[in-house]
């Protein structure tokens, strides 16, 4: 989003005195939506002050649901959802709708899934949906107002790396990423140490066996994403904590650099999560799990170079949105979302503010 649209976005809600702006403050203020669960899930509706400095908390659809993945999509936002006792568990992908005038996010659709889904993309009039534990992907067709129309298609998996035999004993589908155009989307596998390719042809994934990547083994790919000009991609990988990069073609993927996520002295634990490219294409953050921070790297075409890790203020930063300005960091482990500036000619992030209550966040969008 680029800052005068954000600034709009703004001007959609008055807040309280505490949240006053002026035209020299117009920095931060927006709607956005964190996705969280257990006693204080359900998708929280948030919007910051002009100047970032104070989150307020308007409203909460679902309470006491989990609400994990979400996208935001032609003026619709879709959630990956479960709801009920573990053993009755329901899991479903939903469309819901801001509603500026309440201040509130209201359902139109919801579609049920077999398992509990992990992520969800949409390009188009197709909506696509990754289940980790149920090793499969599914597409559903999208209605002109944003609702879930039908089920098209599902491909399940099979296999596994056994590089890591507790986590890639089977497959594990963990993301469904469009490239810029909606040609392609791409599947990465953490049990499999592979990144599948499938072909967008009317509306149907056709799998194409012949453009896949091969992991390295016991990497554990994760999150993909696209550069802003279409023709670089990059892939964080879960279990070996790199960020690879890639010149990208009309589906053919090239592996170009691959780098480090952590400081060369950090030895414990860790599990890398998401990956995204600041707009103006000249930077690229990914998130780090245990070590709790964001490795900013330098894009230098087809390379990238290692720059720092900026602490997320919290705790197993799950996801996070990169924008004109400033970033959002949803820290599950510490029920946080932080608010952080973001120096676009240097790519440094500076902490700014925070909001806490929301149950495990695992997601965070920003909406207009």
């Amino acid at each position: 989003m680029n800052r005068r649209t954000f600034i709009q976005a703004s001007s959609l809600t008055v807040l309280a005195s505490s949240c006053a702006t002026s035209k020299s403050q117009e920095k931060h203020g927006s709607y956005f939506v964190g996705g969280g669960s257990g006693k204080n899930g359900g998708l929280h509706l948030y919007k910051t002050c002009a100047t970032g400095e104070n989150i307020e908390l308007l409203s909460i659809a679902g309470e006491g649901e989990s609400h994990g993945f979400q996208v935001y999509h032609n003026d619709t936002l879709y959630s990956c959802a479960t709801r009920g006792a573990k053993k009755e568990q329901v899991h479903s992908i939903e469309a819901y709708k801001l509603n500026t005038k309440e201040n509130t996010l209201e359902k139109i659709s919801s579609f049920e899934t077999a398992a509990k889904l992990c992520h969800v993309a949409a390009h188009g009039s197709l909506l696509v949906v990754t289940a980790y534990g149920g090793n499969y992907i599914e597409s559903f067709q999208l209605g002109e107002s944003g609702e879930i129309q039908k089920q098209l298609q599902k491909y399940s998996f099979t296999g596994g790396s056994k590089v890591n035999p507790k986590r890639q004993n089977s497959p594990h589908p963990h993301c469904f990423t469009f490239d810029n155009e909606g040609k392609f989307g791409f599947m990465p596998d953490l049990g499999r140490d592979l990144m599948q390719a499938f072909q967008v042809v009317n509306n149907k994934l056709i799998y194409r066996h012949d453009l896949d990547y091969k992991s390295a083994p016991g990497s554990g790919p994760r999150h993909f994403t696209f550069h802003p000009d279409g023709k670089r991609a990059y892939l964080i990988n879960e279990l070996d904590f790199t960020l690879t990069a890639f010149i990208y073609q009309e589906g053919q993927l090239t592996e170009t650099d691959n780098k480090r996520c952590l400081p060369t002295d950090f030895t414990e634990w860790n599990s890398c999560a998401d990956v995204h490219v600041h707009p103006n294409g000249h930077y690229v953050y990914a998130s780090n799990r245990g070590h709790n921070s964001l490795a900013i790297f330098k894009i230098a075409y087809d390379k990238i170079e290692f720059l720092k890790n900026e602490s997320t203020m919290g705790e197993i930063p799950r996801n996070f949105g990169i924008y004109d300005d400033f970033a959002l960091v949803a820290n599950q482990s510490s029920d946080n979302i932080v608010l952080f500036d973001l120096d676009a000619e240097t790519g440094m992030l500076t902490y700014k503010s925070k909001t806490e209550g929301i149950g495990r966040p695992s997601c965070v969008n920003l909406i207009d």
